[in-house]
Protein backbone atom coordinates (compact mmCIF):
# COMPACT_ATOMS: atom_id res chain seq x y z
CA UNK A 1 0.00 0.00 0.00
CA UNK A 2 1.10 3.52 -0.87
CA UNK A 3 -0.35 6.15 1.10
CA UNK A 4 0.70 9.00 2.44
CA UNK A 5 0.06 8.79 6.27
CA UNK A 6 -3.94 9.82 7.73
CA UNK A 7 -6.81 8.37 9.21
CA UNK A 8 -7.76 6.07 5.99
CA UNK A 9 -4.56 4.02 6.47
CA UNK A 10 -5.80 2.36 9.58
CA UNK A 11 -9.12 1.63 8.26
CA UNK A 12 -7.23 0.40 4.99
CA UNK A 13 -5.33 -2.03 6.89
CA UNK A 14 -8.33 -3.06 8.97
CA UNK A 15 -10.36 -3.99 5.72
CA UNK A 16 -6.92 -5.45 4.67
CA UNK A 17 -6.67 -7.66 7.58
CA UNK A 18 -10.30 -8.69 7.45
CA UNK A 19 -10.54 -9.69 3.77
CA UNK A 20 -7.49 -12.02 4.17
CA UNK A 21 -5.48 -11.91 7.26
CA UNK A 22 -2.30 -10.16 6.22
CA UNK A 23 -0.87 -7.05 4.13
CA UNK A 24 1.85 -6.26 2.74
CA UNK A 25 2.10 -8.85 0.24
CA UNK A 26 -0.77 -11.23 0.78
CA UNK A 27 -4.02 -12.74 -1.36
CA UNK A 28 -7.04 -10.68 -0.31
CA UNK A 29 -9.27 -13.16 -2.02
CA UNK A 30 -8.05 -15.85 -3.68
CA UNK A 31 -7.39 -13.85 -7.07
CA UNK A 32 -5.92 -10.08 -5.26
CA UNK A 33 -2.69 -9.67 -3.58
CA UNK A 34 -1.94 -5.66 -2.08
CA UNK A 35 1.44 -4.04 -1.29
CA UNK A 36 1.67 -1.98 1.76
CA UNK A 37 4.31 0.88 1.19
CA UNK A 38 4.94 4.43 2.66
CA UNK A 39 4.93 7.44 -0.03
CA UNK A 40 8.26 8.66 0.49
CA UNK A 41 9.67 4.94 -0.08
CA UNK A 42 7.38 4.36 -3.14
CA UNK A 43 9.13 5.90 -5.91
CA UNK A 44 12.65 4.02 -6.06
CA UNK A 45 11.83 0.94 -4.23
CA UNK A 46 8.01 0.23 -5.31
CA UNK A 47 9.11 -1.05 -8.32
CA UNK A 48 11.29 -3.73 -7.23
CA UNK A 49 8.90 -5.28 -4.38
CA UNK A 50 6.17 -5.46 -7.06
CA UNK A 51 8.79 -7.81 -8.68
CA UNK A 52 9.47 -9.73 -6.24
CA UNK A 53 5.53 -9.77 -4.15
CA UNK A 54 3.63 -10.18 -7.42
CA UNK A 55 1.19 -8.11 -6.07
CA UNK A 56 -1.92 -7.42 -7.85
CA UNK A 57 -3.97 -4.83 -5.94
CA UNK A 58 -2.32 -1.32 -4.76
CA UNK A 59 -3.75 0.71 -1.93
CA UNK A 60 -2.80 4.26 -3.19
CA UNK A 61 -3.93 7.89 -3.47
CA UNK A 62 -4.88 9.53 -6.81
CA UNK A 63 -1.87 11.94 -5.98
CA UNK A 64 0.53 9.16 -6.00
CA UNK A 65 -0.65 7.58 -9.19
CA UNK A 66 1.76 8.84 -11.66
CA UNK A 67 4.93 7.94 -9.35
CA UNK A 68 3.86 4.16 -8.95
CA UNK A 69 5.50 1.61 -11.30
CA UNK A 70 1.87 -0.40 -12.04
CA UNK A 71 2.17 -3.39 -14.27
CA UNK A 72 -0.81 -4.64 -16.46
CA UNK A 73 -3.02 -7.02 -14.36
CA UNK A 74 -2.32 -4.76 -11.42
CA UNK A 75 -5.15 -3.44 -9.64
CA UNK A 76 -5.38 -0.09 -8.33
CA UNK A 77 -7.61 1.30 -5.21
CA UNK A 78 -7.80 5.07 -4.35
CA UNK A 79 -8.46 5.37 -0.55
CA UNK A 80 -9.24 9.02 -1.50
CA UNK A 81 -10.90 8.27 -3.95
CA UNK A 82 -12.99 4.70 -3.76
CA UNK A 83 -13.42 5.04 0.28
CA UNK A 84 -17.04 4.10 -0.42
CA UNK A 85 -15.97 0.84 -2.32
CA UNK A 86 -14.16 0.12 1.56
CA UNK A 87 -17.13 1.53 3.67
CA UNK A 88 -19.20 -0.90 0.76
CA UNK A 89 -17.68 -3.99 3.34
CA UNK A 90 -17.01 -5.27 -0.05
CA UNK A 91 -14.44 -8.60 0.25
CA UNK A 92 -15.19 -8.82 4.31
CA UNK A 93 -16.01 -12.41 5.48
CA UNK A 94 -18.55 -12.53 8.06
CA UNK A 95 -17.27 -13.78 11.44
CA UNK A 96 -13.22 -12.85 10.20
CA UNK A 97 -11.17 -14.28 7.82
CA UNK A 98 -10.40 -17.58 9.73
CA UNK A 99 -7.17 -16.78 9.47
CA UNK A 100 -5.08 -18.53 12.34
CA UNK A 101 -1.58 -17.63 14.09
CA UNK A 102 0.65 -19.51 11.67
CA UNK A 103 -1.41 -17.69 8.89
CA UNK A 104 0.41 -14.14 7.40
CA UNK A 105 -0.02 -11.02 8.80
CA UNK A 106 2.43 -9.05 7.14
CA UNK A 107 5.29 -8.89 4.86
CA UNK A 108 7.94 -6.38 5.51
CA UNK A 109 10.38 -5.33 3.15
CA UNK A 110 14.28 -4.99 4.38
CA UNK A 111 17.66 -4.46 3.05
CA UNK A 112 19.57 -5.56 5.70
CA UNK A 113 23.07 -5.92 4.97
CA UNK A 114 22.67 -6.97 1.66
CA UNK A 115 21.26 -3.78 -0.22
CA UNK A 116 18.54 -6.08 -1.85
CA UNK A 117 15.03 -6.00 -0.80
CA UNK A 118 14.14 -8.97 1.31
CA UNK A 119 10.35 -9.74 2.31
CA UNK A 120 10.10 -10.81 5.56
CA UNK A 121 6.93 -13.21 6.64
CA UNK A 122 5.43 -12.39 9.85
CA UNK A 123 2.55 -14.56 11.35
CA UNK A 124 -0.40 -13.91 13.19
CA UNK A 125 0.82 -15.59 16.17
CA UNK A 126 4.24 -13.62 16.11
CA UNK A 127 2.02 -10.08 15.68
CA UNK A 128 -0.56 -10.70 18.61
CA UNK A 129 2.18 -12.09 20.91
CA UNK A 130 3.67 -9.23 20.98
CA UNK A 131 0.64 -6.75 21.21
CA UNK A 132 -0.54 -8.59 24.25
CA UNK A 133 3.17 -8.63 25.83
CA UNK A 134 3.19 -4.66 25.08
CA UNK A 135 -1.02 -4.96 27.04
CA UNK A 136 0.58 -6.91 29.90
CA UNK A 137 3.72 -5.22 30.46
CA UNK A 138 2.22 -1.33 30.10
CA UNK A 139 -1.94 -1.73 30.47
CA UNK A 140 -2.95 0.83 28.12
CA UNK A 141 -6.20 1.62 29.30
CA UNK A 142 -8.90 3.73 27.42
CA UNK A 143 -7.55 7.20 28.50
CA UNK A 144 -4.27 6.34 26.80
CA UNK A 145 -3.41 7.95 23.56
CA UNK A 146 -0.91 6.27 21.40
CA UNK A 147 0.99 8.44 18.63
CA UNK A 148 1.44 7.03 15.23
CA UNK A 149 4.58 8.78 13.06
CA UNK A 150 6.42 5.61 12.15
CA UNK A 151 6.69 5.34 8.24
CA UNK A 152 4.51 2.06 7.26
CA UNK A 153 7.46 1.08 5.59
CA UNK A 154 8.76 -0.11 9.19
CA UNK A 155 7.54 -2.51 11.64
CA UNK A 156 6.96 -0.21 14.41
CA UNK A 157 4.05 0.97 12.88
CA UNK A 158 2.45 -1.92 12.94
CA UNK A 159 1.94 -2.05 16.59
CA UNK A 160 1.37 1.75 17.00
CA UNK A 161 -1.17 1.14 14.63
CA UNK A 162 -3.06 -1.90 15.91
CA UNK A 163 -2.20 -1.85 19.60
CA UNK A 164 -4.62 0.79 21.02
CA UNK A 165 -7.41 -0.26 18.47
CA UNK A 166 -6.66 -3.94 19.92
CA UNK A 167 -7.35 -2.55 23.53
CA UNK A 168 -9.92 0.40 23.41
CA UNK A 169 -6.93 2.80 24.07
CA UNK A 170 -7.12 5.85 20.78
CA UNK A 171 -4.80 6.22 17.93
CA UNK A 172 -3.30 9.85 16.72
CA UNK A 173 -1.83 10.42 13.90
CA UNK A 174 0.70 12.50 13.05
CA UNK A 175 1.13 14.24 9.94
CA UNK A 176 3.39 13.18 6.93
CA UNK A 177 6.95 14.18 7.43
CA UNK A 178 6.20 16.01 10.73
CA UNK A 179 8.04 12.98 12.49
CA UNK A 180 10.94 14.67 11.33
CA UNK A 181 10.20 17.54 13.60
CA UNK A 182 10.69 17.68 17.40
CA UNK A 183 9.04 20.69 18.22
CA UNK A 184 6.09 19.13 15.98
CA UNK A 185 6.03 16.07 17.65
CA UNK A 186 6.01 18.00 20.74
CA UNK A 187 3.02 20.02 19.91
CA UNK A 188 1.48 16.75 18.66
CA UNK A 189 1.88 15.16 22.15
CA UNK A 190 0.19 18.43 23.96
CA UNK A 191 -2.57 18.59 21.24
CA UNK A 192 -3.71 15.05 21.53
CA UNK A 193 -2.77 14.12 24.78
CA UNK A 194 -0.52 11.29 24.06
CA UNK A 195 0.56 9.00 27.01
CA UNK A 196 2.71 6.21 24.88
CA UNK A 197 5.56 7.45 22.07
CA UNK A 198 7.88 5.45 19.68
CA UNK A 199 11.29 7.38 19.07
CA UNK A 200 14.43 5.68 17.49
CA UNK A 201 17.32 7.13 19.72
CA UNK A 202 19.11 9.11 17.19
CA UNK A 203 15.23 11.10 17.01
CA UNK A 204 14.89 10.71 20.84
CA UNK A 205 18.39 12.74 21.43
CA UNK A 206 16.96 15.42 19.17
CA UNK A 207 13.46 15.81 21.10
CA UNK A 208 15.26 15.78 23.89
CA UNK A 209 17.57 18.45 23.12
CA UNK A 210 15.08 20.36 21.19
CA UNK A 211 12.40 20.11 23.88
CA UNK A 212 13.40 21.76 27.25
CA UNK A 213 10.17 19.86 29.01
CA UNK A 214 6.73 19.69 29.25
CA UNK A 215 4.55 17.10 27.63
CA UNK A 216 2.75 16.21 30.81
CA UNK A 217 0.35 13.54 29.74
CA UNK A 218 3.25 11.19 28.57
CA UNK A 219 3.94 8.43 30.83
CA UNK A 220 5.64 5.93 28.05
CA UNK A 221 8.75 6.31 25.85
CA UNK A 222 9.35 3.41 23.62
CA UNK A 223 12.72 3.42 22.45
CA UNK A 224 14.25 0.92 19.75
CA UNK A 225 15.66 0.96 15.69
CA UNK A 226 19.17 1.80 16.78
CA UNK A 227 21.30 2.20 20.03
CA UNK A 228 20.44 3.47 22.54
CA UNK A 229 23.02 5.86 24.09
CA UNK A 230 23.62 6.41 28.02
CA UNK A 231 23.75 9.66 27.74
CA UNK A 232 20.45 9.87 25.93
CA UNK A 233 18.57 8.32 28.88
CA UNK A 234 20.49 10.92 31.51
CA UNK A 235 19.01 13.60 29.49
CA UNK A 236 15.73 12.61 29.14
CA UNK A 237 15.30 11.52 32.82
CA UNK A 238 16.22 14.58 33.44
CA UNK A 239 14.02 16.89 31.71
CA UNK A 240 10.69 14.34 31.48
CA UNK A 241 8.72 12.27 33.68
CA UNK A 242 7.47 9.68 31.77
CA UNK A 243 9.10 5.92 31.88
CA UNK A 244 11.60 4.85 28.95
CA UNK A 245 12.31 1.22 27.69
CA UNK A 246 14.90 0.09 25.73
CA UNK A 247 13.71 -2.22 23.06
CA UNK A 248 15.20 -3.98 20.24
CA UNK A 249 14.17 -6.63 17.78
CA UNK A 250 14.95 -7.13 14.09
CA UNK A 251 12.96 -6.69 11.64
CA UNK A 252 13.19 -10.63 10.85
CA UNK A 253 11.03 -11.07 14.00
CA UNK A 254 7.73 -9.84 15.18
CA UNK A 255 8.90 -6.27 16.06
CA UNK A 256 10.50 -6.75 19.03
CA UNK A 257 12.41 -9.35 20.95
CA UNK A 258 13.62 -7.83 24.08
CA UNK A 259 12.76 -5.14 26.25
CA UNK A 260 14.64 -2.89 29.27
CA UNK A 261 13.17 -0.59 31.67
CA UNK A 262 15.81 2.10 31.72
CA UNK A 263 15.99 2.33 35.51
CA UNK A 264 17.08 6.61 36.92
CA UNK A 265 20.75 7.17 37.96
CA UNK A 266 22.14 4.56 35.97
CA UNK A 267 25.93 5.33 34.60
CA UNK A 268 25.48 7.70 31.36
CA UNK A 269 28.34 5.78 29.85
CA UNK A 270 27.66 2.34 30.05
CA UNK A 271 26.16 0.30 27.41
CA UNK A 272 22.12 0.45 27.46
CA UNK A 273 21.33 -3.32 28.30
CA UNK A 274 18.59 -4.82 25.39
CA UNK A 275 16.86 -6.03 28.59
CA UNK A 276 15.14 -9.43 28.63
CA UNK A 277 13.04 -11.58 26.05
CA UNK A 278 9.81 -10.43 25.52
CA UNK A 279 6.66 -13.50 26.41
CA UNK A 280 7.41 -16.32 24.42
CA UNK A 281 10.47 -15.50 23.17
CA UNK A 282 14.03 -16.94 23.43
CA UNK A 283 17.49 -15.18 23.11
CA UNK A 284 20.26 -16.66 23.29
CA UNK A 285 24.25 -15.48 23.22
CA UNK A 286 26.60 -18.54 21.09
CA UNK A 287 29.68 -18.80 19.87
CA UNK A 288 30.76 -19.83 16.32
CA UNK A 289 29.92 -23.67 17.22
CA UNK A 290 26.17 -22.87 18.73
CA UNK A 291 27.30 -22.91 22.27
CA UNK A 292 26.47 -20.39 24.90
CA UNK A 293 28.99 -17.94 25.68
CA UNK A 294 29.97 -16.62 29.22
CA UNK A 295 28.55 -13.39 30.47
CA UNK A 296 30.63 -10.90 28.83
CA UNK A 297 31.91 -12.40 26.01
CA UNK A 298 30.71 -11.71 22.56
CA UNK A 299 28.92 -14.10 20.62
CA UNK A 300 26.27 -13.77 17.54
CA UNK A 301 22.42 -13.41 18.65
CA UNK A 302 20.07 -16.28 18.57
CA UNK A 303 16.36 -15.82 18.08
CA UNK A 304 13.71 -18.67 18.92
CA UNK A 305 9.87 -18.62 19.89
CA UNK A 306 6.82 -17.71 18.27
CA UNK A 307 7.66 -14.01 17.51
CA UNK A 308 10.42 -15.75 14.82
CA UNK A 309 9.63 -14.73 11.28
CA UNK A 310 8.36 -17.56 8.66
CA UNK A 311 10.85 -16.56 6.57
CA UNK A 312 11.86 -14.28 3.68
CA UNK A 313 8.85 -14.30 1.05
CA UNK A 314 9.87 -16.50 -1.72
CA UNK A 315 12.95 -18.01 -0.01
CA UNK A 316 11.54 -21.21 2.06
CA UNK A 317 13.52 -23.66 3.19
CA UNK A 318 11.32 -26.52 2.77
CA UNK A 319 12.06 -27.86 6.43
CA UNK A 320 9.00 -29.66 7.71
CA UNK A 321 11.08 -31.71 10.31
CA UNK A 322 13.57 -30.87 12.64
CA UNK A 323 16.10 -34.01 14.54
CA UNK A 324 17.42 -32.98 17.81
CA UNK A 325 17.34 -33.63 21.29
CA UNK A 326 15.51 -32.81 23.90
CA UNK A 327 18.38 -30.71 25.95
CA UNK A 328 18.81 -28.52 22.53
CA UNK A 329 14.88 -27.92 22.51
CA UNK A 330 15.44 -24.58 24.00
CA UNK A 331 18.15 -23.52 21.70
CA UNK A 332 16.09 -24.36 18.76
CA UNK A 333 14.50 -21.27 16.70
CA UNK A 334 11.96 -23.54 15.23
CA UNK A 335 8.94 -21.65 13.49
CA UNK A 336 5.71 -22.50 13.37
CA UNK A 337 4.04 -25.26 11.81
CA UNK A 338 7.75 -27.46 11.90
CA UNK A 339 7.41 -30.71 13.69
CA UNK A 340 10.16 -31.76 16.13
CA UNK A 341 11.66 -35.08 16.67
CA UNK A 342 13.97 -35.87 19.70
CA UNK A 343 16.50 -38.82 19.16
CA UNK A 344 16.45 -39.39 22.83
CA UNK A 345 13.00 -39.29 23.53
CA UNK A 346 11.48 -40.48 20.18
CA UNK A 347 13.13 -42.98 19.19
CA UNK A 348 10.85 -45.69 19.16
CA UNK A 349 8.91 -43.96 16.40
CA UNK A 350 12.26 -44.39 13.89
CA UNK A 351 12.60 -47.87 15.12
CA UNK A 352 8.54 -48.10 14.15
CA UNK A 353 9.59 -47.37 10.34
CA UNK A 354 7.50 -44.90 10.22
CA UNK A 355 7.77 -42.61 6.54
CA UNK A 356 9.93 -45.62 5.03
CA UNK A 357 8.78 -46.70 1.73
CA UNK A 358 9.24 -50.04 0.40
CA UNK A 359 11.38 -50.20 -2.40
CA UNK A 360 13.06 -46.60 -1.37
CA UNK A 361 12.85 -43.42 -1.28
CA UNK A 362 12.70 -42.79 -5.23
CA UNK A 363 15.46 -40.30 -5.28
CA UNK A 364 17.46 -39.83 -8.35
CA UNK A 365 20.90 -38.55 -8.52
CA UNK A 366 19.64 -34.78 -9.30
CA UNK A 367 17.31 -35.15 -6.11
CA UNK A 368 18.51 -32.97 -3.21
CA UNK A 369 20.67 -35.21 -0.70
CA UNK A 370 21.89 -32.35 2.11
CA UNK A 371 22.19 -28.61 2.40
CA UNK A 372 25.50 -27.46 4.23
CA UNK A 373 25.59 -24.24 5.47
CA UNK A 374 28.66 -21.85 5.24
CA UNK A 375 29.29 -18.34 5.38
CA UNK A 376 32.60 -18.38 3.42
CA UNK A 377 33.72 -15.19 2.85
CA UNK A 378 31.04 -12.81 3.57
CA UNK A 379 30.12 -13.99 7.14
CA UNK A 380 26.34 -14.57 5.63
CA UNK A 381 25.13 -18.11 6.09
CA UNK A 382 24.54 -19.79 2.50
CA UNK A 383 22.87 -22.84 2.20
CA UNK A 384 25.18 -25.36 0.15
CA UNK A 385 22.56 -27.81 -1.92
CA UNK A 386 24.43 -31.17 -2.59
CA UNK A 387 22.37 -33.55 -4.77
CA UNK A 388 22.73 -37.70 -4.52
CA UNK A 389 24.45 -38.17 -7.85
CA UNK A 390 27.45 -36.10 -6.06
CA UNK A 391 27.26 -38.07 -2.50
CA UNK A 392 26.95 -41.52 -4.21
CA UNK A 393 30.19 -40.91 -7.01
CA UNK A 394 32.06 -39.62 -3.41
CA UNK A 395 30.77 -42.86 -1.44
CA UNK A 396 32.68 -45.41 -4.19
CA UNK A 397 35.46 -42.96 -3.83
CA UNK A 398 36.66 -43.95 -0.23
CA UNK A 399 40.09 -44.32 -0.78
CA UNK A 400 41.23 -45.60 2.87
CA UNK A 401 38.02 -47.92 3.09
CA UNK A 402 39.42 -51.55 2.10
CA UNK A 403 36.57 -53.65 1.23
CA UNK A 404 37.79 -56.46 4.05
CA UNK A 405 38.16 -56.52 6.65
CA UNK A 406 36.05 -53.41 7.97
CA UNK A 407 37.15 -51.64 11.20
CA UNK A 408 36.62 -49.09 13.41
CA UNK A 409 36.43 -45.28 12.55
CA UNK A 410 36.45 -42.12 14.62
CA UNK A 411 33.51 -39.50 13.80
CA UNK A 412 35.23 -36.41 14.86
CA UNK A 413 34.32 -33.60 13.01
CA UNK A 414 30.97 -31.81 13.69
CA UNK A 415 28.08 -33.03 11.59
CA UNK A 416 27.72 -28.84 10.70
CA UNK A 417 30.48 -29.66 8.56
CA UNK A 418 30.62 -31.56 5.85
CA UNK A 419 34.00 -33.49 6.85
CA UNK A 420 31.35 -35.52 9.14
CA UNK A 421 29.50 -36.91 6.34
CA UNK A 422 33.21 -38.77 5.12
CA UNK A 423 33.15 -40.67 8.39
CA UNK A 424 29.69 -41.28 8.25
CA UNK A 425 29.34 -42.95 4.65
CA UNK A 426 31.94 -45.57 6.26
CA UNK A 427 28.79 -47.08 7.73
CA UNK A 428 27.86 -48.23 3.78
CA UNK A 429 30.80 -49.95 4.09
CA UNK A 430 29.90 -52.08 6.89
CA UNK A 431 32.50 -49.93 8.90
CA UNK A 432 32.01 -49.19 12.98
CA UNK A 433 31.56 -45.60 13.98
CA UNK A 434 33.04 -44.40 16.98
CA UNK A 435 31.84 -41.01 18.52
CA UNK A 436 34.65 -38.94 19.59
CA UNK A 437 32.89 -36.90 22.70
CA UNK A 438 32.91 -32.88 21.99
CA UNK A 439 34.46 -32.64 25.69
CA UNK A 440 37.99 -33.67 24.11
CA UNK A 441 38.66 -32.50 20.79
CA UNK A 442 40.26 -29.49 21.71
CA UNK A 443 42.04 -30.98 24.31
CA UNK A 444 44.64 -33.00 22.74
CA UNK A 445 46.43 -34.44 25.96
CA UNK A 446 42.40 -35.58 26.68
CA UNK A 447 42.01 -36.65 23.03
CA UNK A 448 45.14 -38.89 23.49
CA UNK A 449 43.67 -40.63 26.48
CA UNK A 450 40.43 -41.15 24.50
CA UNK A 451 42.67 -43.24 21.82
CA UNK A 452 44.45 -45.29 23.91
CA UNK A 453 41.02 -46.10 25.60
CA UNK A 454 39.53 -46.30 22.28
CA UNK A 455 41.65 -47.55 19.72
CA UNK A 456 40.29 -46.83 16.14
CA UNK A 457 41.64 -47.94 12.36
CA UNK A 458 41.09 -44.83 10.76
CA UNK A 459 41.17 -40.83 12.44
CA UNK A 460 39.68 -37.99 10.45
CA UNK A 461 41.21 -34.88 11.22
CA UNK A 462 42.83 -31.05 10.46
CA UNK A 463 46.20 -29.99 10.53
CA UNK A 464 45.78 -27.47 13.50
CA UNK A 465 44.11 -30.46 15.43
CA UNK A 466 46.97 -33.02 14.21
CA UNK A 467 50.35 -30.84 15.21
CA UNK A 468 49.68 -30.79 18.53
CA UNK A 469 48.43 -34.45 19.31
CA UNK A 470 51.55 -35.68 17.04
CA UNK A 471 53.86 -33.54 19.32
CA UNK A 472 52.39 -34.59 22.48
CA UNK A 473 52.44 -38.68 21.15
CA UNK A 474 49.98 -39.49 18.61
CA UNK A 475 52.33 -41.93 16.93
CA UNK A 476 53.60 -43.78 19.93
CA UNK A 477 50.54 -45.07 21.31
CA UNK A 478 49.65 -48.44 21.53
CA UNK A 479 47.78 -48.91 19.21
CA UNK A 480 47.54 -45.85 17.05
CA UNK A 481 45.63 -45.02 13.58
CA UNK A 482 46.92 -47.06 10.79
CA UNK A 483 45.30 -44.06 8.14
CA UNK A 484 44.52 -40.44 8.99
CA UNK A 485 42.75 -38.14 7.07
CA UNK A 486 43.69 -34.61 6.98
CA UNK A 487 41.43 -32.01 5.45
CA UNK A 488 39.60 -28.59 5.84
CA UNK A 489 42.66 -26.48 6.34
CA UNK A 490 46.23 -26.31 4.24
CA UNK A 491 48.87 -28.63 5.57
CA UNK A 492 52.30 -26.31 5.71
CA UNK A 493 55.47 -27.48 4.58
CA UNK A 494 56.86 -28.70 8.03
CA UNK A 495 54.09 -30.80 9.51
CA UNK A 496 54.03 -32.52 5.73
CA UNK A 497 57.46 -33.65 5.99
CA UNK A 498 56.46 -34.81 9.38
CA UNK A 499 53.38 -36.72 8.31
CA UNK A 500 55.53 -37.81 5.02
CA UNK A 501 58.16 -39.89 7.45
CA UNK A 502 55.61 -41.36 9.24
CA UNK A 503 55.91 -44.78 7.14
CA UNK A 504 53.76 -47.03 9.71
CA UNK A 505 50.88 -45.09 8.64
CA UNK A 506 48.46 -44.46 5.63
CA UNK A 507 48.02 -40.53 5.39
CA UNK A 508 45.74 -38.86 2.70
CA UNK A 509 45.52 -34.77 2.17
CA UNK A 510 42.13 -34.36 0.82
CA UNK A 511 40.66 -30.67 -0.69
CA UNK A 512 37.26 -29.62 -1.64
CA UNK A 513 35.25 -26.22 -0.60
CA UNK A 514 31.99 -26.62 0.93
CA UNK A 515 30.24 -26.00 -2.83
CA UNK A 516 31.07 -29.53 -3.97
CA UNK A 517 30.31 -32.95 -2.18
CA UNK A 518 33.26 -33.04 0.33
CA UNK A 519 36.13 -33.42 -1.04
CA UNK A 520 37.50 -32.83 -4.84
CA UNK A 521 41.47 -34.22 -4.75
CA UNK A 522 43.23 -36.34 -2.79
CA UNK A 523 46.67 -36.83 -2.06
CA UNK A 524 48.48 -39.93 -0.23
CA UNK A 525 51.07 -37.75 1.69
CA UNK A 526 53.58 -40.81 1.29
CA UNK A 527 54.10 -40.64 -2.17
CA UNK A 528 55.24 -37.34 -2.29
CA UNK A 529 57.80 -34.79 -0.05
CA UNK A 530 56.88 -31.76 -1.01
CA UNK A 531 52.92 -30.38 -0.39
CA UNK A 532 49.75 -30.91 -2.91
CA UNK A 533 46.51 -31.20 -2.67
CA UNK A 534 46.57 -34.16 -5.01
CA UNK A 535 44.85 -35.59 -8.28
CA UNK A 536 40.46 -35.24 -9.04
CA UNK A 537 38.42 -37.71 -7.40
CA UNK A 538 36.85 -39.93 -10.55
CA UNK A 539 34.04 -38.07 -12.23
CA UNK A 540 35.24 -34.16 -11.08
CA UNK A 541 37.47 -31.72 -12.81
CA UNK A 542 39.73 -29.19 -11.43
CA UNK A 543 41.71 -26.61 -13.89
CA UNK A 544 44.00 -23.92 -12.40
CA UNK A 545 42.90 -20.71 -14.37
CA UNK A 546 44.24 -17.44 -14.88
CA UNK A 547 41.96 -13.78 -14.95
CA UNK A 548 41.10 -14.72 -19.08
CA UNK A 549 39.82 -18.47 -18.12
CA UNK A 550 42.89 -19.98 -19.74
CA UNK A 551 44.65 -22.55 -18.31
CA UNK A 552 48.34 -21.62 -16.22
CA UNK A 553 51.51 -23.51 -16.50
CA UNK A 554 52.92 -25.71 -13.78
CA UNK A 555 53.93 -23.99 -10.51
CA UNK A 556 51.95 -20.78 -11.86
CA UNK A 557 49.51 -19.41 -9.15
CA UNK A 558 45.77 -19.25 -10.75
CA UNK A 559 42.24 -19.41 -9.79
CA UNK A 560 40.40 -23.12 -8.29
CA UNK A 561 37.54 -24.29 -11.00
CA UNK A 562 35.71 -27.35 -10.53
CA UNK A 563 33.05 -29.40 -12.37
CA UNK A 564 31.48 -33.05 -12.72
CA UNK A 565 29.39 -34.99 -11.04
CA UNK A 566 30.27 -33.38 -7.52
CA UNK A 567 29.57 -30.07 -8.18
CA UNK A 568 27.00 -28.79 -6.04
CA UNK A 569 23.67 -27.49 -7.64
CA UNK A 570 24.19 -24.13 -5.97
CA UNK A 571 23.08 -22.33 -3.24
CA UNK A 572 19.31 -22.80 -1.49
CA UNK A 573 17.07 -20.00 -2.50
CA UNK A 574 19.63 -17.98 -5.15
CA UNK A 575 18.16 -19.84 -8.42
Amino acid sequence: MSRRRAYTVSRALRWAIETSGRYGRQHLTPRRRSLHRSSRHAVNNAHGHYSYTGVSVVLTQEGLLGRLPVGVGVEVLCLDRDWGWFESGVGLVSGGSGAGPENVAYVMYTSGSTGRPKGVVVQHGGLANRILWAQSEYRLGEHDVVLQKTPYSFDVSVWELFWPLAVGARLAILPPEEHRDPERVAAAIDRYGVTTVHFVPSMLDQFVRAVPGGCPTLTRVLASGETLAGSTVREFQHRFRAELHNLYGPTEASIDVTSWPCPPGADPSAPVPIGRPIANMRVLILDEWWEPVPVGVAGEVFLGGVGLARGYWGRHTGVSVVLTQEGLLGRLPVGVGVEVLCLDRDWGWFESGVGLVSGGSGAGPENVAYVMYTSGSTGRPKGVVIQHGGLANFAHELRWTPKDPVGRVALNASIAFDQSLDTLLALCHGWEIVIVPESVRLAPADFLGWLARNPVDVLETTPSQLEPLLRQGLAKLPEPPSTMLVSGEAIDSALWKQLYELTDMTIWNSYGPTECTIDTTVARIGDSPQPNIGRPIANMRVLILDEWWEPVPVGVAGEVFLGGVGLARGYWGRQ
